[in-house]
């Protein structure tokens, strides 16, 4: 993971109060650490759908920073921004060449939705929607190896995910996505 990325996560953390109650409360704003997966598609068309493809998933480490509000008993609402390491991936190939990519970084913009299990135990587990980016890296070699084109590529798209989260204090928990 890059040093920027987890000096960044250090120092929001050191900012939140590591306080708790003993009646947990997932209202407001909220900072989680997060393990998860990621699973990269190739989308083919037109003459490019009969090419072979393969596609792979990888683990996911980052971090998100959201709001959200208890509504009802147990129920929860809010919004986040998420961002993650990666490396899931895909190739496309014919039969002259294989183009492949390489997936550094994933980040949304989410609406949350979920349940909170207990109080006591300060676990819940819910959903995301929203809109996702990514950035990698792409190559373009032929059969023998050889590097045709490299390129660095961003895209952004649908996201959805599910998740189960463990509050340590109100407002800082971990979480796999």
């Amino acid at each position: 993971m890059n040093k920027k990325i987890i000096l960044s996560i250090i120092a929001i953390i050191s900012i939140l109060p590591f306080t708790a109650n003993a009646q947990y409360s997932p209202d407001g704003v909220y900072f989680v650490l997060e393990a998860g997966t990621v699973q990269n598609k190739a989308a083919l068309s037109g003459d490019f759908a009969g090419l072979t493809k393969t596609e792979s998933s990888s683990g996911s480490f980052g971090a998100a920073i959201g709001y959200r509000a208890l509504v009802g008993e147990n129920f929860i609402l809010g919004g986040e921004l998420s961002i993650a390491s990666t490396s899931a991936g895909n190739t496309v190939s014919d039969s002259v060449s294989v183009r492949s990519y390489e997936g550094n970084l994933v980040s949304g913009v989410y609406l949350t939705g979920g349940y909170l299990l207990s109080r006591e135990s300060n676990a819940m587990i819910y959903g995301l929607i929203g809109i996702g980016g990514t950035k990698g890296d792409s190559s373009l070699d032929d059969f023998n190896g050889n590097n045709l084109d490299s390129l660095e590529e961003s895209g952004e798209g649908f996201s959805f995910g599910a998740a189960v989260e463990f509050g340590l204090t109100d407002n800082f928990g971990l979480r796999a996505k």
